[in-house]
């Protein structure tokens, strides 16, 4: 944990370092990109949580949504606040968790970036059938 406003003042070049340092072994990239009134920030990792996606407000004080990517072995988790979809690559396969508790942003904000990532838009397509968009929908 570090303090935010010690971070701050450029004159704490040792602490300021150490996050570098221990950033530089965690992180593999991050992307940023304003759509509209918001932010969409991408952050790759070189670990076990493989991505998180942050949606912020423009002032990037107060963050929307957020999807965290797990990738373990053979097995995809796109998780938000109110859900989560395990994808299975071995069948090629997905489950859903929590559906009844999902919140239509959030299902919606997965299934649009979903829909942007090479060779997912049959998950999209899932989360868009009649049953499963209905079971949201009625939340």
């Amino acid at each position: 944990m570090y303090d935010i406003d010690k971070l701050m003042d450029s004159t704490n070049v040792e602490l300021r370092m150490s996050l570098r340092k221990h950033l530089l072994q965690i992180v593999d990239k991050i992307t940023f990109q304003s759509i509209g009134e918001n932010n969409l920030i991408e952050i790759l990792y070189k670990n076990d949580i493989y991505k998180h996606i942050l949606i912020s407000n423009k002032k990037l004080n107060e963050f929307k949504h957020e999807i965290v990517i797990q990738s373990n072995g053979n097995k995809i988790d796109y998780t938000t606040k109110s859900f989560s979809i395990s994808e299975n690559l071995d069948d090629g396969t997905c489950t859903f968790s929590d559906i009844y508790n999902a919140e239509i942003k959030d299902y919606a904000l997965l299934a649009n970036y979903l829909s942007t990532v090479k060779g997912k838009q049959w998950i999209v397509e899932l989360m868009y059938q009649k049953e499963n968009f209905n079971i949201v929908a009625s939340n």
